[in-house]
């Protein structure tokens, strides 16, 4: 089974990035802290005004996920080439 290619352009992938982020934000902001209060005060508070450490921060995470994103892809392409497709595929849906 082939996939189609996903015609989706660089245009589409960033605004899906922007909206994600948008919603990842939100829902950040709107979360509980253990006092009962939202979480946007210590965020805020955490920040203090400093923007650039916000983003050092995601620039960081966004790093350390693709290290182990590309890592877990070395494995899966090894896995596949020396165990083939998954392991009782073709029982579940014979060709």
């Amino acid at each position: 089974m082939c996939l189609a290619p996903n015609p989706a352009d660089r245009e589409d992938l960033e605004f899906l990035a922007q909206w994600i982020g948008l919603q990842l934000a939100d829902a950040h902001a709107r979360g509980g802290i253990a006092s009962g209060g939202e979480s946007i005060g210590v965020i805020a508070e955490d920040l203090q005004g400093r923007r650039d450490r916000l983003v050092f921060e995601l620039v960081e995470m966004n790093r350390q996920d693709r290290r182990q994103l590309l890592s877990d892809h070395r494995s899966f392409q090894c896995l596949l080439s020396s165990k083939g497709t998954l392991a009782g595929l073709d029982q579940v849906a014979p060709d």
